[in-house]
């Protein structure tokens, strides 16, 4: 059995490899990107189960990537994970189909692997 695949798009390298440490320990598999047009090429390859995306992105914003992903008509789930909280940024990603939008100075580790689950079912444990 093939292990769930997340597309983790995050230009914090902390942040990336504590996410990256949280769900590869739930068993997912992790899939990463620091910037907008390594984050579009990884999800047109991998066509990941889950991507994790952040919208503040050097060289293409998470938003475009969003933009992008709708003219693919993508069905990929998108959670949000973002820095701001402003009311226009969560309803234009609502627009765009995201799943969840999470705050990320309001939202811990635990909750994480708790959204990601939601969204893709954990692996079996070995």
């Amino acid at each position: 059995m093939t292990h769930p695949t997340i597309a983790l798009i995050e230009d914090d390298a902390l942040l990336l490899e504590m996410y990256e440490a949280t769900l590869s320990g739930e068993g997912y598999e992790i899939k990463k990107a620091s910037d907008g047009k390594k984050a579009l090429a990884l999800i047109t390859s991998e066509q990941p189960d889950l991507i994790l995306l952040d919208l503040s992105m050097p060289s293409i914003s998470g938003f475009e990537i969003l933009e992008e992903l709708r003219k693919q008509k993508s069905t990929i789930p998108v959670i949000v994970i973002s820095n701001t909280d402003e009311e226009a940024a969560i309803r234009k990603c609502e627009e765009l189909g995201v799943k969840e939008y999470v705050v990320k100075a309001q939202t811990n580790l635990d909750q994480i692997k708790q959204i990601v689950a939601r969204h893709v079912p954990r692996p079996a444990a070995k």
